[in-house]
């Protein structure tokens, strides 16, 4: 029989994997039809085998290569759709890969798979000439065809074929048994590759964890049944953990085991992650290792997992970078303002003492040429002793060794190898057990300086601490150099400025190009030019053609031997004249400068002798300036001019006879002989001088100031021959001066005397000036904050702000004069009353423009008024009350006496004791201080009571402050009328008790006494009977105001009860003794 192809097909399948059955009667692809007998055991063993396999292509060559032994099968090929073909080949026993399914399987095929059709179909010459793909199967040996899909939601993902060598049907139970060899192939290639996708994972984050710098670990949170804080296990830590925190082998065991101390916030933040879900990044502080950690934590696992994963960094030296940085920085900018290396090198010591917690820092300064160094500055903390001024270097070679070739670095000097017995015991003596020494050096072993850093106790000194160290002593020797370099600067500058204002003597500085840069006064003088009209000329263009060869060779002598020796020429006016200049110059860095003296004069002399000399005489007879020359080797006059006579008060004939020098010196006032004698003999030496010295005329005995200007006048060959000179009599402007000075200090002490606060305020600039009272008068320290307007309001008190800035709106407006009287209030609450007056000041526009004023402390006046209306008051109230005792006892007195005669005798004797309080009143000197058992004696004594009923229990001796005496006894008089007139002393069946203690002063302030005036068993009358009086008012208000107390007056039912407290004088002490 000629072979045929037949395909058979089944129904659709549904989208769900694995296939569900179609119609079982035609479909051989049914799921309703059973599996072959042994299809059970052959799953089972499959499952077995494939499961064993990790690899997925091993899976499916080991599923392929089964099924194809269980159906005698010439191929199996399982194939991904748009995946990885893979199969097994019987006839060759190879393995077939390919990509997007088998070729030979067209689009119709596909199409079937697609829509979940088994395809099936037997291989004969007619369906292999009928379909070209079934055809390509044929000539492979394929007689039949098998095609089971497989499909996920629907979709076709894979398919497995199963290739025949026998032209017939495949058996539906076969067709079964792939079936299910097809949804288990998938599950488990899907299972090989998630566990091989797991394991990849797995391994990419061991790499990771072990590998990364950061610290990892897992922890697992364990909360305490008894509500307390929860503590953790560790379940996994990585290397850099270790590393991190010191801790080994710790995995299993908990945090309360290994780290016992740990801070409270990282277990509060481990315990909020697991209780929020939420992860949390903090930076904290672990204090088993002293160490800072940026950490990063967040939940793992399930929702209800109660592990949290850990990443942390130490980031203890990054933050020591920052501080240390951060300090460095303040450290440079401290030493910026200070003014001398002194100044920068106790700064630089100090702050870094602070930073690094030091004992001591010194700076050592080597001398090796002497063998030792000198300890220039040093600071230490406590009473450390101070090291001494100098030290041998021999005796620490170990030590000095190493700091010349780096920094010295001991932890701990005893166990430090190579010290000398003496550099040990002088580190043990001084409490140098622990050093860093940062050596400046100028060269490989030329050390300069060293600052060292030092505890009394061993300190293992870090890395950062070392660097610190090193960067702080190099920025003090920049620090110290520089205020070195820039004082010498500043000297140099101000006697450059000094030279170039000498009015006699021209400088022209010259650039290396020989074009001008600058000149002085004195050759703006000589020459006739402005200054921007010469700057930037040449010395040819100064110069006249006939004198260019000589400047030549002058220029060319300065280039090569740095100076050139004073010559002469002439140089260009700027109307085009010509004038003789004696020319001096010295070479520069940038360019030359050129000193020049105008010797016209000269030269026309001796062209023209007599009219020079005319001329000269002219100038000297009308100049009120002495000009002089002398022989530059006798240092006698040889020229005076008339202006001599007039300042020096002798005729100039005497003086140019005999030594005039000696006899001139002899003029100079002691004091300032010397020096007048050294400028002389600069000037002598070549030098040009200006100095101020005094004379004392003999004709009059009057004392004159001179400033002369005195100057070197050469030959041709360039030696002194002469000294010319400018006197110039500043004795007014002397004089002037002394007036100023000594005006200035009566001002400034009468403004000290008088206490005065002084203003000066830019109304426009808001620019205000105080006087050092001012500031005191405010409340301020001097120099405690900026003068201004808004500070001056800031301290006015709020009840006359308004009214004070008004009035001074008002004056300023008005151009009156400002007065007014205002409190103030300082910061320890303290209200002080001041009287200010003041004057504007206008431009032409009329705006104001400053405001000058004083202040004064108008306070105590203000105390006193307040005092004197108080005591006019009380002077009044009091003889109300002193006619009333006075009432009192005569009463009593008249009731109970026998006899006129006897009335007269206990009156008297009772208006005697009234008598002695009043005189306790005016006993006010520290030496006879009342004491308080004194007063109250007194003041009972005058009062119509008896002994048996009234009670005085207290220290004896307690002296009483002289301002208090008269307030207190007034207080106590009022008292013991009333208890005349209503209670106590008035009543025979009541009591009057009195007690007082002292309590003694707490620091720095004084003793109280406390005093207690207690009655009982009077019979009291109604309130509105006794009233609300002064008397009351005086207890009640006068002595808070008056003596600070603290008071408190009850009226109760049987009696007064009022309890006094107040300081008393210092000087109780005895009292409070006993």
């Amino acid at each position: 029989m000629a072979p045929h192809a037949r395909q058979c097909s089944g129904g659709s399948m549904s989208d769900d994997f694995p296939p569900k059955p179609a119609d079982p009667g035609r479909n051989p692809d049914t799921m309703a039809v059973p599996l072959p007998d042994d299809g059970p055991s052959f799953l089972l063993a499959l499952s077995d085998a494939m499961r064993a396999q990790s690899d997925p292509a091993a899976v499916v060559a080991t599923a392929a290569r089964m099924l194809a032994n269980r159906l005698d099968a010439l191929r199996v090929v399982f194939s991904e759709v748009d995946g990885v073909l893979s199969g097994w080949c019987a006839d060759d026993g190879g393995t077939g890969t390919g990509t997007g399914g088998l070729s030979a399987l067209a689009d119709p095929i596909m199409q079937d798979l697609r829509s979940g059709r088994i395809v099936q179909a037997v291989l004969d010459d007619n369906a292999a000439s009928a379909r070209p793909d079934l055809a390509a199967l044929f000539r492979q040996g394929a007689r039949a065809l098998l095609a089971v899909p497989v499909r996920v939601q629907g979709r076709l993902v894979a398919h497995l074929t199963v290739l025949g060598h026998a032209p017939c049907p495949w058996p539906d139970p076969q067709i079964r048994l792939v079936q299910e060899v097809a949804g288990r192939l998938w599950a488990d290639i899907m299972r090989a590759r998630t566990d091989a996708a797991l394991r990849d994972s797995e391994q990419k984050f061991r790499t990771l964890f072990d590998s990364i710098d950061e610290g990892f670990c897992v922890l697992d949170i364990i909360d305490d049944p008894l509500g307390g804080p929860p503590d953790y296990r560790f379940v996994e830590v990585n290397k850099a953990f270790e590393l991190h925190t010191g801790l080994s082998g710790i995995e299993g065991k908990r945090r309360s085991e290994v780290s016992p101390g740990l801070e409270a916030p990282w277990i509060e933040h481990y315990a909020e992650i697991v209780r929020t879900g939420r992860a949390r990044r903090f930076e904290s502080h672990h204090n088993d290792t002293g160490r800072w950690y940026d950490v990063y934590a967040t939940p793992v696992g399930a929702p209800d997992s109660r592990q949290v994963c850990v990443v942390f960094q130490d980031t203890t030296e990054r933050r020591e970078r920052e501080e240390w940085q951060a300090f460095l920085l303040r450290l440079s900018d401290a030493l910026r303002v200070e003014p001398d290396a002194d100044r920068v090198a106790d700064r630089a010591m100090g702050m870094l003492t602070d930073q690094l917690r030091l004992d001591r820092c010194f700076i050592a300064a080597y001398r090796l040429a002497e063998d030792r160094a000198d300890i220039t500055h040093q600071i230490a903390r406590g009473d450390a002793a101070p090291l001494p001024v100098q030290v041998r270097l021999s005796d620490f070679q170990a030590s000095f060794r190493e700091a010349m070739t780096k920094t010295l670095v001991i932890d701990d000097s005893p166990d430090s190898e190579g010290l000398s017995p003496a550099e040990q015991a002088f580190r043990r003596d001084l409490g140098l057990r622990a050093a860093v020494a940062s050596t400046v050096r100028a060269g490989p072993g030329r050390p300069l300086w060293s600052m060292v850093a030092s505890t009394a106790r061993p300190r293992r000194w870090s890395p950062g601490e070392v660097a610190l160290v090193e960067e702080a002593a190099e920025r003090t020797w920049a620090a110290m150099e520089r205020v070195r370099a820039d004082s010498a600067l500043r000297h140099s500058e101000a006697r450059l400025r000094a030279a170039f204002s000498i009015s006699t003597v021209g400088m022209l500085f010259w650039r290396r190009d020989g074009r001008l840069n600058d000149v002085n006064q004195a050759f703006l003088a000589m020459s006739g030019f402005e200054r921007d009209d010469v700057l930037g000329k040449s010395w040819r263009e100064l110069t006249p053609p006939d004198f260019h060869d000589a400047s030549a060779r002058f220029v060319q002598e300065v280039e090569t031997t740095g100076e050139g020796k004073p010559y002469e020429k002439q140089y260009l006016r700027r109307d085009g004249t010509r004038w003789w200049g004696l020319f001096t110059a010295r070479k520069l860095d940038d360019g030359y400068v050129e000193f020049v003296l105008d010797i016209t004069h000269r030269h026309e002399a001796q062209a023209a002798l007599r009219e020079r000399e005319d001329l000269f005489s002219q100038f000297g007879q009308a100049s009120q300036d002495v000009l002089w020359i002398r022989d530059a080797e006798t240092l006698r006059w040889t020229y005076l001019t008339p202006a001599f006579e007039t300042i020096y008060g002798i005729d100039r004939s005497r003086a140019l006879s005999g030594n005039n020098y000696r006899n001139w010196l002899d003029l100079v006032l002691p004091a300032d002989r010397k020096a007048a004698n050294a400028r002389i003999r600069q000037v002598r030496a070549g030098e040009h001088v200006t100095f101020e010295y005094r004379i004392r005329r003999p004709l009059d005995g009057q004392i004159r100031w001179l400033r002369n200007t005195d100057f070197p006048i050469t030959d041709t060959a360039g030696k002194v021959v002469m000294i010319g000179g400018v006197g110039h009599d500043i004795t007014e402007a002397k004089l002037a001066e002394q007036r100023l000075e000594q005006s200035e200090e009566r001002l400034r002490s009468a403004v000290e005397v008088g206490r005065l606060g002084l203003w000066d305020w830019n109304v426009q600039t808001n620019r205000v000036h105080w006087s050092d009272e001012h500031f005191r008068m405010e409340g301020y320290r001097v120099g405690e904050v900026e003068p201004s307007y808004e500070t001056w309001a800031a301290r006015l008190h709020p009840d006359d702000k308004e009214a004070t800035e008004q009035a001074l709106r008002h004056a300023m407006e008005t151009h009156q004069e400002y007065g007014r009287e205002f409190r103030v209030m300082h910061p320890d609450g303290s209200v002080r009353w001041l009287h200010g007056r003041g004057r504007f000041q206008y431009d032409d526009a009329g705006r104001p423009v400053r405001m000058i004023g004083a202040m004064i402390d108008t306070t105590q006046r203000r105390e006193w008024e307040d005092r004197q209306k108080l005591l006019v008051a009380e002077l009044q109230h009091r003889t109300r009350n002193l006619m009333s005792v006075v009432r009192a006892l005569a009463e009593r007195t008249g009731s109970t006496s026998v006899s006129l005669a006897d009335f007269q005798d206990r009156f008297g004797k009772r208006l005697d004791a009234l008598a002695r309080v009043q005189g306790l009143l005016s006993r006010l000197n520290d030496h006879d201080r009342v004491t308080f058992d004194e007063l109250i004696r007194s003041e009972l004594s005058a009062m119509p009571a008896t002994a048996d009923r009234v009670t005085l229990e207290g220290p004896a001796g307690v002296r009483l402050r002289s301002s208090t005496v008269q307030t207190l006894a007034l207080v106590l008089h009022e008292l013991a009328t009333n208890a005349v007139k209503y209670g106590a002393l008035g009543q025979p069946a009541a009591r009057l008790d009195i007690t007082w203690r002292l309590e003694p002063p707490e620091a720095q302030g004084k003793p109280w006494l406390h005093v207690l005036w207690r009655e009982s068993g009077v019979s009291m009358p109604a309130e509105d009977q006794i009233g609300r009086g002064q008397g009351r008012e005086l207890i009640e208000q006068a002595l808070p105001y008056q003596m600070k107390a603290r008071v408190r007056f009850d009226l109760g039912p049987d009696g007064v009860r009022c309890a006094i407290s107040f300081p008393v004088s210092g000087t109780s002490g005895s009292a409070l003794r006993a």
